[in-house]
C-alpha cells in the first residue's frame, strides 16, 4: 500500500473514534494538529549531481597511419635462374664460375655478397651489381677496357723491345691495374741491374674508345748512373783497405769512370762484394769474421753514393795438425803433396 493512503486511512480511523468519544468539535481539533504534525507523505527527492564539463572535442580529421619500423630485407624461396648481363670481352661462363649461388638453391644474402666480391677478384670489371626479379638473379657487370697500344716515353738507354719483355704486358690484355704495378717493378729493376739505380718510372691511360680500348703509356726518367764516390772501411786492422777493394766488383769511379763503365753502382754485384769480402778473411784465418750490413749515403743530387761497411774480424786461427781420413783413392803422401797450406 501506498504512504498516502495508509495515511490517510488512519487520519478517518481516528475521527470516528474521537468523534463518538469525545464530540466533534475536539475531534476536528486533534486531527489538524496530528495531520499538521504528519503532513503528506514527502515524496522522495532527486539526488541532485554537479553539472558535467563538456568533454573537450576530439579532432574528427583523419589523422596518418605511424609507419612501422623499416625491417631488414628477408630473402625467402629458390634460386630459379642465373643471368650474366653486361659482359662484352669476358665470357658468361667465366663469370659464372665464380658464382657459387646455384639454380635450384637457397636465397642466401650472405652468398650472394661473396659472388659479387669473387667476380671483383677477376680483375676485369669496374662494378658488380645483382639485381633480382623474383626468384631469378642477374649479375650486372661493367667491364674493364682493353689495353690497345703499350708506349715507353724516356727511355734512351733500354730499347722498348727490351722493356716490354720485362714487362711481360701485351697490347689488347684487359686493363689490370695489379699487372701495371708488377710491371713498374721490373722495368725498375733492369734499369737498376743496368746502373740506373735512381730511374723513376709512372704510367698514364688515356681513353682511346671511352670504356673498349684505352693507351698505356709508361714515362721513364732515367737519371745519371749513380757513381760509388768512395768505399770506407771500418774495423779493419789486418787487411788493407787497397787489398780488400781490389778485390770487389764495386768500385769506386774514376775519371775515365763513365768510358769503362766501373764505378755504376748495382745492389746484386755489392751483395756479392760482402760475401767476397768474408771468403777473402776466412782465407787469412778470420774465420769468426763479422761484415755488417754496408751504410750508403745518396749525394743531394742523386749522382754519387759514399758507401761505409764494418768490419769485425775476430782473431786469426793457424792450421795445427793435417791428416787425411776415409775412403782414401790416393794415398796419403800423394795428397800431401799436392795440398799447400799457406801460413
Amino acid at each position: 500500500m501506498k504512504p498516502q493512503l495508509l495515511t490517510l486511512v488512519r487520519i478517518v480511523f481516528l475521527w470516528v473514534f474521537l468523534s463518538t468519544s469525545l464530540g466533534l468539535g475536539h475531534a476536528i481539533l486533534f486531527v489538524t494538529e496530528a495531520y499538521a504534525q504528519t503532513g503528506p507523505a514527502k515524496r522522495p527527492t532527486r539526488r541532485t549531481q554537479a553539472p558535467r564539463r563538456a568533454a573537450p572535442k576530439r579532432n574528427t580529421r583523419a589523422q596518418p597511419a605511424a609507419r612501422p619500423a623499416a625491417a631488414a630485407p628477408v630473402l625467402s624461396g629458390a634460386v630459379t635462374k642465373i643471368n650474366v648481363a653486361g659482359n662484352k670481352k669476358i665470357e658468361a661462363d667465366a663469370i659464372r664460375a665464380r658464382i657459387k649461388t646455384k639454380a635450384g638453391g637457397a636465397l642466401d644474402a650472405d652468398q650472394i655478397r661473396e659472388d659479387v666480391q669473387s667476380i671483383f677478384r677477376m680483375g676485369y670489371f669496374y662494378d658488380v651489381a645483382v639485381d633480382r626479379s623474383g626468384t631469378e638473379l642477374t649479375f650486372k657487370v661493367v667491364e674493364k677496357p682493353s689495353v690497345a697500344e703499350i708506349k715507353y716515353e724516356g727511355n734512351d738507354e733500354v730499347n722498348d723491345d727490351d722493356l716490354a719483355e720485362a714487362t711481360g704486358l701485351k697490347p689488347y690484355e684487359i686493363l689490370d691495374m695489379n699487372k701495371i704495378r708488377e710491371a713498374t717493378e721490373k722495368m725498375a729493376k733492369l734499369y737498376e741491374d743496368k746502373g740506373y739505380f735512381l730511374a723513376r718510372i709512372t704510367h698514364e691511360i688515356k681513353d682511346l674508345q671511352p670504356g673498349e680500348t684505352v693507351e698505356l703509356r709508361f714515362n721513364i726518367e732515367e737519371n745519371d748512373k749513380v757513381k760509388v764516390k768512395k768505399i770506407t772501411f771500418l774495423g779493419n786492422r789486418h787487411l788493407q783497405d787497397g787489398a780488400l777493394k781490389s778485390r770487389m766488383g764495386t768500385q769506386e769511379g774514376g775519371f775515365f769512370s763513365f768510358l769503362s763503365g766501373s764505378g755504376s753502382y748495382k745492389q746484386e754485384t755489392f751483395d756479392r762484394d760482402v760475401q767476397l769480402l768474408q771468403y777473402l778473411y776466412f782465407n787469412e784465418g778470420y774465420v769468426q769474421v763479422k761484415v755488417d750490413r754496408p751504410q750508403v749515403y745518396v749525394t743531394p743530387d742523386k749522382k754519387s753514393v759514399y758507401i761505409t761497411i764494418r768490419v769485425e774480424e775476430g782473431d786469426q786461427f793457424s792450421v795445427g795438425q793435417v791428416d787425411f781420413a776415409g775412403d782414401l783413392l790416393f794415398t796419403k803422401e800423394e795428397l800431401f803433396e799436392g795440398t799447400e797450406i799457406l801460413h
